[in-house]
């Protein structure tokens, strides 16, 4: 499910096609990232520029090499909100390189490096450190 505001040019080639892609950068990547926000397509600026563009599946889901992990889908159901819209989707494929994956083949966040966008500070946040294992964290916990 990714969420965007409707005035932003991609919608209307969600809406269009029914495909899009979610790119996750790493941190070196958050200049250029920061740009692609900062720019509009709407003003005739090619965001894709500074980048290497492929197609997995999907022919209207193009996805950015330079990014550690890529994620393909298909549009399942839209939502309208009042400000976002939220597009529900299956994912289709995942991209990424071999050497962003753990030896049993799961991703490796630790290499891939992503970070988050917080809203409303509009601050960059790294992904930390591996803190604790899920589902096993809390097995000792005792509520009171």
């Amino acid at each position: 499910m990714v969420g965007l505001g409707k005035e932003h040019a991609t919608n209307v080639g969600i809406r269009e096609h029914g495909e899009f892609s979610v790119c996750i950068p790493s941190v070196d990547q958050v200049v250029v990232t920061d740009w692609c926000g900062i720019v509009s397509a709407k003003k005739g600026v090619d965001k894709a520029a500074p980048f290497t563009i492929f197609r997995g599946s999907l022919q209207h889901a193009p996805m950015i090499a330079q990014c550690p992990l890529c994620i393909e889908c298909r549009v399942h159901k839209t939502v309208e909100l009042d400000g976002p819209e939220i597009f529900i989707a299956d994912v289709v494929g995942t991209w990424t390189e071999e050497r962003f994956l753990h030896p049993d083949g799961k991703p490796d966040f630790e290499t891939m490096r992503p970070f988050v966008l917080s809203m409303p500070d509009g601050r960059y946040y790294a992904i930390g450190d591996h803190i604790a294992d899920a589902w096993s964290a809390g097995r000792g916990f005792k509520a009171s």
